[in-house]
């Protein structure tokens, strides 16, 4: 990483929950095909179309993440918020502390908000 910048905390919570609507969508459209599966209507098109909404959006998180510089943060970012697993989970497949992932953790989103800063869309 390089030297920091002064970042806001409240971009870093935008970030942050930008990153974490990942999951969200995930579970939506999870729980959507659930839905179709079980409960075919004429709301089907209307469900195809939020899927696909939804799946846009976790592109633009995957394509964040994945244009970052290559370095330790990105790979925390991609782990715990592509994948979904925990700080502790990320630490093993990193072959980390428990203690040092946590803080890659806080200089992940400091990271994360650093290469956000300037852009127009979230």
């Amino acid at each position: 990483m390089t030297k920091e910048k002064n970042i806001s905390p409240e971009l870093e919570a935008r970030v942050l929950r930008f990153l974490e609507s990942y999951e969200l969508y995930r579970q939506i459209l999870g729980g959507n095909r659930r839905a179709r599966a079980y409960f075919a209507s004429a709301e089907d098109q209307k469900s195809l179309a939020d899927d696909a909404l939804l799946k846009t959006r976790m592109m633009a998180i995957r394509n964040f993440i994945m244009t970052l510089p290559d370095c330790r943060e990105k790979m925390l970012l991609y782990y715990r918020y592509l994948f979904g697993h925990s700080v502790e989970r990320c630490a093993e497949l990193m072959g980390v502390s428990r203690r040092t992932a946590f803080r890659i953790a806080r200089e992940a989103i400091r990271f994360a908000a650093e290469c956000f800063e300037g852009r127009e869309t979230f």
